[in-house]
């Protein structure tokens, strides 16, 4: 291998560690979510200033499998005592801002630049800690409204300049346990508002109202963070169906479709079966995929396909039921799908019976039924006409 081979080796070589090891980290204070430049908030110069400036916002720990903590670190300290003096009382909202399947939510820590009744400043005796829930305009960055959102927040801390909050899963959509292990927090970004003059409940557009921000919801979001659970494997798949009930005519296939949804920690290969629970055997029934992977929060359908016989007797009902196994991840074992659905067919004697045309189809299928020998016979009566004709003419 000649040296200019060997250094390009080396590069690539050095390229994987590097992207393996940030990877690796992403989601912490060495590797935020959110990230900012220092110094461009308008209120750059004024007393206080570095503590209305963003540095940057991450997601994680997950203390629990019930709980996660955000970050927001400033570039410095809380105002104090002599830079109070030359504050306004205003209120500042400082806020990160996240989605989960789709819907806004936001951690926000309202602060008062202001002394408190004692007569004493204290950097957070005049904190209000929230959890809330953001509507955004449609396809823009701006903020339609911000609502509180009750029992959110479980904890909150600061220290070393970095706001804490630690808040609970199940109250931003990604469910208690290991059940949200997979899903992700999306639009990541982070802002500084003042309160009085752009309340919460107010429209807010973080480009021209906004102390500082980094990132913006639609236009230019930061990293996402993807949940990743405290605990064991958790072989969880939930199998639902829209429609579960259906009818259909003699010898017509009627299509369901069982929606798998990996609700567990991992990915998993999953066998999905069937079982008549009532009806007669005549019926076929057809299970598509009737196996596949799923990765966790990740979906599949399963195309459950019913024929009744040609014969069916009007009103005849086949009753199924769809479950399945999951196979362990690193092992021989199964474990079951917990709660599998039942599926109804109800068969209709003909098609048209409703409306009288029954007896068509009928017809119409007996001609398809013998086609081969009506068109012999059609044929033997041919050629005994020609044959009577040259008599004739004889």
């Amino acid at each position: 291998m000649n040296v200019k081979n060997s250094v390009v080796l080396l590069i690539a070589l050095l390229f994987v560690i590097n992207f393996i090891f940030c990877t690796a980290i992403a989601g912490d204070q060495s590797d935020p979510e959110v990230k900012d430049t220092t110094g461009d908030s308008t209120s750059t110069g004024e007393p206080g200033s570095s503590f209305r400036d963003i540095e940057a916002a991450w997601f994680g720990p997950e203390p629990t499998n019930e709980t996660l903590e955000i970050h927001l670190k400033m570039a410095g300290a809380p105002p104090g005592l002599m830079d109070l003096r030359q504050e306004p009382s205003d209120n500042y909202d400082y806020e990160v801002y996240f989605d989960v399947d789709g819907k806004g939510y936001a951690v926000a820590v309202t602060i008062q630049y202001a002394f408190s009744l004692g007569g004493m400043y204290s950097p957070t005796n005049t904190w209000t800690w929230e959890l809330r829930s953001v509507s955004y305009r449609l396809g823009s960055d701006t903020i339609g409204s911000e609502t509180a959102v009750s029992e959110g927040i479980n904890s909150n801390n600061f220290v070393d300049n970095i706001i804490t909050w630690e808040i609970n899963k199940e109250a931003v959509g990604i469910g208690s346990g290991l059940k949200g292990r997979g899903k992700s927090l999306i639009n990541t970004w982070a802002a500084i508002w003042n309160a009085d003059a752009s309340p919460s409940g107010s429209q807010r557009d973080p480009k021209t109202q906004a102390t500082d921000f980094a990132h913006t919801h639609h236009t230019n979001p930061g990293d996402s963070y993807n949940i990743r659970g405290v605990g064991d494997i958790d072989y969880n798949v939930v199998l639902s169906v829209a429609d579960d009930e259906k009818e259909t005519h003699g010898g017509k296939p009627v299509t369901f479709t069982v929606i798998a949804r990996n609700n567990g920690t991992d990915e998993f290969l999953v066998d999905f079966n069937f079982n008549v629970t009532s009806g007669d055997e005549s019926w076929s029934v057809v299970l598509y995929p009737n196996s596949t992977t799923i990765a966790n929060g990740d979906k599949r359908d399963i195309t459950v396909t019913i024929t009744p016989p040609k014969n069916v007797k009007n009103g005849t009902t086949l009753i199924v039921k769809i479950g399945g196994v999951i196979h362990e991840k690193d092992g021989d074992e199964t474990y079951p799908i917990l709660n599998p659905v039942t599926l109804k067919a109800i068969g209709l004697s003909s098609a048209n019976e409703d409306e009288g045309g029954g007896w068509f189809e009928e017809f119409m299928e007996m001609l398809a039924d013998n086609l081969a020998i009506i068109a012999g016979a059609i044929a033997i009566v041919v050629v005994a006409i020609i044959v009577l004709a040259v008599l004739i003419r004889r």
